[in-house]
């Protein structure tokens, strides 16, 4: 597994404040244990013990590693490769994706409003074309995911430096795949999944 970064949050991450107040509990527990006696004070630093290690435990069991893929919607440059918050991401030819994963990136395993991705990726083009743009970066909102339709986190390359970030367990031609259908081109929706959506759906409300 490559070296992972949490996906950013803009507004500052909530744990960066709970770790604030965590910091601030133990300096007044510890001024407390000062005044403590000697009974008193292995009881109290073992119960501090504890509780950092659940501190320290909480941000990592709200995480899940998820593979990396992505789209090239672009009928003229291959990307030659990209990472999202330093995970990488398979090399895409001109308008194919979907089928190369890669290993792995850190995402929380619930999403929350101004979660953000950072994504780098450079161009190329066949030998002896013409010569392909710089490599970019940006920085893009991810769109609302649950624990249940969470899976890959997804890149969509568009002409003109622009890219969209999914995560999601479902391939892009699929009915509940998180982007509107004009971004999809020149993907379409796949029949076969379409059906069988169909079909698992009215199993559901017979049930």
């Amino acid at each position: 597994m490559n070296d992972v970064i949490d996906f950013t949050l803009n507004p500052n991450p909530g744990h960066v404040r709970n770790n604030e107040r965590s910091n601030q509990m133990q300096h007044a527990m510890h001024d407390w244990i000062d005044r403590a006696g000697a009974a008193m004070r292995t009881l109290l630093m073992l119960y501090l013990l504890g509780l950092a290690s659940l501190l320290a435990g909480c941000s990592k069991e709200d995480k899940v590693a998820v593979e990396v893929s992505g789209y090239n919607h672009m009928p003229d440059w291959s990307i030659s490769g990209f990472s999202v918050n330093g995970g990488s991401g398979p090399n895409l030819s001109p308008e194919s994706g979907g089928g190369g994963f890669s290993c792995c990136v850190e995402i929380p395993k619930r999403w929350k409003p101004g979660m953000k991705a950072k994504v780098s990726w450079s161009y190329d083009t066949d030998q002896g074309g013409p010569r392909p743009p710089p490599p970019q970066e940006a920085e893009v909102e991810i769109p609302e995911y649950t624990p249940e339709n969470l899976g890959t986190v997804q890149v969509h390359f568009y002409p003109n430096h622009r890219i969209k970030v999914v995560a999601s367990r479902y391939s892009l031609g699929h009915p509940k795949y998180p982007l509107p259908k004009e971004d999809w081109a020149p993907w379409t929706l796949n029949e076969d999944w379409a059906r069988n959506y169909q079909l698992d759906q009215e199993e559901q409300r017979k049930k």
